[in-house]
């Protein structure tokens, strides 16, 4: 009689970079958790932790020139999630996330859970669509990119440097701040079509959430190959407040076929594959939540551009999203 050693199927290896600095050290609390959970599934999980800005995508696209890894996870929040993505561009690999952030802008509007197991058992079943990513100049941003008083409020918080210790209150300290201070330079854009416009706050959109809780572009969705552009077209301290009290307003409208603009007159919405944003004075900008470069801007989508594991409901959703508003290119 023989006797045979039962084979055990290989364990996949999926790569999980961690921002250790997002969340305020979430991470400590599941990390265990997490990888006693992947092997229990048969994944083994090969873990790395940034250690500067920009880490994270020298990791991601390291990760993604080797066949060692099918999936790679970002955990932390949508900074971290930009800094994956931009290193797994052009690559075959498919990305996946643990919200660990302050904000998780996409997360939220994705309906990714933020309880990690069932992250974990979102991202084993490896249901995944192709999104569309955005290319600004020479980075990438899959939410959005502004340019005018929401960035100079990030600058100025950042400078306090009190976000560890308040996470999303700190924004509010560094937002009064800026709105002191803030002058309202006019900003100049440019459509793919030769369509020119100017205002004095600039959003280029990639899905519909602005913030966790609000929404300016109500209708961009990340899978139609269009950037939804919004242009606030009023000046001064007190026209801004409409826009703050529209925001408002915002969080309480779920369908975006009743958003009625109560407080604001001058205002413009297009969609369009590429734009060109410029101003003849200094003025901010910042992509996925973090600063960058100074105007002008190049910005193109990218269509399918990286594959996304998501909620299988939220596919469907989107889908027919998108058929029921038969969305008209700009």
């Amino acid at each position: 009689m023989y006797f045979f050693n039962k084979i055990k199927k290989p364990l996949k290896t999926y790569l999980l970079i961690i921002n250790p600095n997002s969340g305020q050290g979430k991470y400590k609390k599941h990390l265990e958790i997490i990888k006693k959970y992947f092997l229990r599934n048969n994944v083994n999980l090969d873990i790395c932790f940034t250690e500067y800005k920009g880490h994270a995508t020298e990791i991601a696209k390291e990760a993604s020139c080797s066949d060692k890894y099918s999936v790679i996870i970002g955990a932390g929040g949508d900074g971290t999630i930009n800094e994956v993505l931009t290193g797994m561009i052009d690559s075959n690999k498919t990305m996946a996330i643990l919200p660990w952030g302050t904000g998780n802008v996409f997360a939220r509007e994705m309906n990714i859970p933020f309880n990690p197991k069932k992250a974990c058992k979102l991202i084993l079943k490896n249901k995944s669509i192709k999104i569309d990513i955005a290319k600004c100049n020479n980075n990438y941003f899959f939410l959005m990119c502004s340019c005018g008083f929401d960035a100079y409020s990030i600058k100025h918080t950042e400078e306090l440097k009190i976000k560890k210790i308040f996470g999303k209150i700190s924004y509010i300290i560094g937002g009064l701040k800026a709105f002191a201070r803030y002058k309202f330079p006019e900003i100049e854009v440019e459509l793919d079509n030769g369509i020119k416009d100017k205002g004095t706050y600039v959003l280029v959109s990639n899905t519909s959430k602005y913030a966790i809780y609000f929404s300016i572009t109500p209708y961009a969705i990340p899978f139609d190959g269009l950037l939804d552009v919004y242009i606030f077209k009023e000046t001064g301290k007190f026209n801004f407040f409409k826009l703050l009290g529209q925001l408002i307003i915002s969080a309480f409208v779920r369908d975006p076929k009743k958003r009625n603009t109560i407080f604001l007159r001058k205002e413009a919405f297009y969609r369009s594959k590429s734009i060109i944003i410029s101003s003849k004075e200094k003025v901010i900008t910042q992509i996925d939540g973090d600063l960058y470069e100074n105007l002008p801007l190049n910005i193109q989508i990218i269509p399918q551009a990286l594959n996304f594991i998501l909620p299988a409901k939220i596919v469907k959703k989107y889908r027919k999203y998108m058929e029921k508003y038969d969305f008209k290119k700009t």
